[in-house]
């Protein structure tokens, strides 16, 4: 034990977690000058909690010595051996021909007694330190709803597919008064009107017997080894790319729907494009005719690729993609993006850790003049994005679960492209979410300046100087044909950016602790809905993974960029059970009438941006600070903005308050 000076014995170890744990709750960090006097929270106290972690993990690592013999195991395809010694191991794998080394601490049972004990110790006082912590940051941070709508309170309409089985629905793709809903064997057309499937227009693709039969063969359920549609593309009026999981043997089918009511398919390889396992996270864009994918390329889910025929990121290269989860892509000029968690390769503690990023190709890439780079990407770059509440140690919301598309608006007085985001803490951490927002100026910068780059394995990740950096510049869309080798070798050794991306209001939107509650899931946005005085805010739709819609905005965003304030205008219960919701989307009909989307595993469900009526006076109605609604003075009414009521109209989305309200 005295190779192990923080740790050595029972009343050092108490009083180092003593020491910790009063560091940790006797601190409190005033935020950064664009918060107000009254913005005090306890930054510092849940930072401790990873820092406390981290600092466990290190005393371990420092003493770890490589002695004794070595074990080989084989798990999953990956070779691992183990050095075994009295004190820790060191770790090495084998993926696809790339080896690896780590430390790994190793206790005896020298150390184990006083050690694990320790850390059960000091594991209960941060558990404690962690609910303290949120318990303060809750006191500031998280929002209150204006108005709870309960389940039996409202009307909403769904749709249900087979009763026989789950469907396991995924919104794909809007189409007039229609959204288009992959399903398992199925592609259900239904009207946003009255959510009434078109029969005529129903896509049914099932796997072939053999198919079925060799999905069997390799130990996949019965309900495994269906047709689950996971990517469908509109490419014309009657024309679409449809792939299916098809029994863990990916195809892609172009359908044509005849005039005369028929329709015509060719079929294709999907993998690539389309998961095996339904249950995997993908994504896909179709920009300028042609799909992109971020999805995995085997049956067993290991090597993951972002794909546009016939380029692909390379595939055993950890340091271009390390076992992520993709969540959304998008177009945005002349790129596609693409946002995902992985695990962080820069991450030089001992453990791993999770990062969101988002990675950025040029639509024009059309790889290297090279047989060595014929296929692969020349422009991909990626950077961190960084969820978190700022204080001198920052709280990380680090694995990234929801992603709007691009929005654009004019925020305190400047016109600006942002993107909404859900983040989460990691499933075994303190259970909490965040609402942050991104602009697209600020990725941009991120992409335009500095990479990072491990020059050898045992070193520190570090800042490419720019000398260092070739010309033409990696990432840039020129014409990749006749780059030159150095400039495609470079992108491809060195895609990690050095700087992370800041929020836009440097701080969360919003943030909810999930101690016995929710956590938040999925988001849509309906941007810049416009006031009756004046400016326009983007209304945020969340939901969570207890089947709660939340209807928030930020209510100062015409006047200011300097800071938020966020205002959670309804929460809304839609089933009586507890139901995890897959997806959100805004359907806006041809009417100019919009309906929120709710899709979960089973039903479709359509859902009115708002419910004014419910407010009885005109305090009420304009306490909602929701901008859907107004007071109506002569009929004495909360209705809907913009409808045609006459008489005087009253709203004060900023304030909630307006002074000739007399009720």
């Amino acid at each position: 034990m005295n190779n192990m000076p923080r740790l050595g014995s029972p009343a050092e170890g108490m009083a180092t977690c003593q020491q910790w744990w009063d560091t940790a709750t006797s601190k409190t960090y005033n935020t950064s000058k664009s918060s107000s006097r009254r913005t005090q929270y306890s930054s510092r106290k849940i930072s401790q909690i990873g820092h406390v972690h981290n600092t466990l993990s290190k005393s371990h690592c420092r003493n770890a010595e490589a002695t004794g013999t070595t074990s080989t195991q084989f798990t999953g395809g990956r070779r691992t051996s183990k050095s075994l010694g009295s004190r820790s191991s060191i770790v090495q794998t084998e993926i696809g021909g790339r080896r690896s080394r780590r430390w790994s601490p190793y206790l005896t049972s020298d150390n184990l007694k006083w050690s694990s004990l320790l850390l059960i110790v000091c594991l209960v006082l941060l558990d404690v330190a962690g609910t303290a912590a949120f318990q303060s940051m809750d006191a500031y941070m998280e929002l209150r709803p204006r108005v709870v709508i309960k389940k039996d309170d409202h009307t909403v309409q769904s749709f249900h597919g087979n009763h026989s089985h789950t469907d396991h629905f995924r919104l794909l793709q809007r189409d007039g008064n229609h959204i288009l809903i992959g399903a398992r064997n199925i592609v259900f057309n239904v009207s946003t009107l009255n959510l009434q499937e078109d029969y005529n227009r129903r896509i049914e693709w099932k796997s072939t017997t053999a198919a079925s039969k060799m999905c069997f063969s390799k130990g996949k359920s019965e309900a495994d080894c269906q047709n689950y549609i996971r990517v469908l593309a509109k490419k014309t009026e009657n024309e679409f790319i449809v792939c299916g999981t098809n029994a863990y043997e990916p195809l892609c089918r172009d359908y044509t729907f005849m005039s005369n009511g028929t329709v015509k398919y060719v079929q294709k390889n999907g993998r690539g494009l389309c998961p095996f396992d339904p249950r995997d996270n993908s994504t896909f864009i179709y920009a300028d005719d042609e799909l992109y994918a971020g999805t995995v390329t085997d049956f067993g889910g290991i090597y993951p690729h972002i794909y546009k025929n016939p380029l692909k990121t390379e595939i055993y290269d950890g340091n271009i993609l390390n076992a992520p989860d993709f969540v959304h892509s998008f177009e945005y000029k002349e790129f596609v993006f693409f946002f995902m968690v992985e695990t962080a390769v820069e991450y030089m503690n001992c453990g791993k850790r999770r990062y969101s990023r988002v990675a950025r190709v040029c639509k024009n890439d059309r790889g290297g003049s090279m047989s060595v780079y014929k296929n692969s990407w020349t422009t991909f770059i990626k950077s961190r994005l960084n969820c978190s509440i700022p204080g001198e140690f920052p709280f990380y919301f680090d694995e990234i679960l929801s992603t709007s598309d691009v929005v654009e608006g004019v925020y305190g007085g400047f016109s600006q492209s942002l993107v909404y985001t859900i983040f989460s803490t990691p499933a075994n951490s303190i259970p909490g979410s965040a609402v942050c927002v991104f602009s697209m100026a600020d990725i941009q910068a991120a992409f335009a300046g500095r990479f990072k780059e491990q020059k050898d394995i045992n070193d520190n990740w570090m800042s490419v100087k720019d000398k260092d950096v070739p010309e033409p510049r990696p990432g840039a869309c020129g014409d990749s044909q006749s780059l030159p080798q150095s400039t495609i070798a470079f992108t491809v050794s060195h895609s990690l950016m050095d700087q992370s991306i800041p929020t836009f209001y440097n701080r969360p939107l919003m943030v909810k602790s999930s101690f016995g509650s929710y956590r938040l899931s999925k988001l849509t946005v309906d941007p810049q809905v416009q006031l009756l005085t004046r400016g326009a805010v983007d209304v945020i739709f969340i939901a969570t993974d207890a089947g709660v819609i939340l209807k928030m905005i930020n209510a100062i965003a015409p006047h200011t960029n300097e800071r938020v304030e966020g205002v959670l205008i309804e929460e809304i219960h839609l089933f009586d059970q507890p139901t995890q919701i897959v997806n959100l989307q805004l359907a806006q009909q041809t009417t100019g009438d919009t309906k929120l989307i709710v899709i979960t595993d089973d039903a479709v469900t359509a859902v009115p941006l708002q419910r004014c009526h419910k407010a009885i006076t005109c305090s009420e109605c304009v306490g909602l600070q929701d901008p859907y609604c107004a007071w109506f003075e002569r009929p004495g009414v909360c209705g809907a903005a913009h409808s045609d009521q006459p008489g005087a109209v009253l709203q004060n989305v900023t304030s909630g308050v307006h002074y000739q309200c007399t009720s």
